[in-house]
């Protein structure tokens, strides 16, 4: 597979994860150009994958919608609970993708990372100012710990979505049947994802 092949596969997954997005943010979250993201993005539009808008602040990229009932507004009727875990398993696959996606972008990166430090390692140091280099070293040291932390914090927030869900089968195995119940889980749920229920 080539570079570019490669480079119009991540785009499409990552337009198709994030919704909308601009240039300028696919272009920062795949190492690539503007432009380059631009010129991918032209031909995906014409082969009718994405959608390109433009806006005064530059252009967005969006998935391309499968049918019209998917651009109407949303019904007035409240949604049953099975409706909502629809969409609740929807926004979790969906979130699974980008944490995939995440991550290989990472490990392509830290394998640069690990690259760049083995050239340095063989390099002479005795020319350079090693005050100056240990700094740097100090600094990528401590940006490395600011990853790991920020890693740590969206496992525990992972973690207590997981431990709502949990309760929550528990709640359904002791109340199937009863009424209100599921009104109560409505509410929760749009608390914890935000959804307007």
């Amino acid at each position: 597979m080539s570079q570019l092949d490669t480079s119009i596969d991540r785009l499409v997954e990552f337009i198709r994860l994030k919704k909308s997005t601009s240039v300028e943010e696919a272009a920062r979250a795949l190492s690539l150009s503007a432009k380059q993201v631009e010129e991918i993005a032209e031909i995906l539009a014409e082969s009718g994958l994405i959608h390109l808008k433009y806006e005064f602040s530059g252009i967005r990229l969006t998935p391309q919608l499968v049918n019209k009932e998917e651009s109407k507004a949303p019904q007035e009727r409240k949604k049953t609970v099975l409706e909502r875990l629809i969409e609740i398993h929807d926004e979790v696959r969906s979130v699974a993708g980008m944490v995939v996606f995440s991550q290989k972008d990472v490990e392509r990166r830290l394998d640069i990372i690990r690259e760049h430090f083995r050239e340095i390692e063989e390099l002479d140091l005795r020319g350079d100012d090693l005050d100056e280099l240990k700094r740097r070293v100090e600094e990528l040291l401590n940006d490395l710990e600011q990853i790991q932390m920020q890693l740590a914090d969206e496992q525990k927030k992972t973690a207590g979505v997981r431990e709502e869900m949990k309760k929550f089968e528990g709640e359904v195995v002791k109340h199937r049947g009863k009424k209100g119940f599921g009104n109560r889980f409505l509410q929760n749920v749009s608390r914890l994802f935000r959804l307007k229920p």
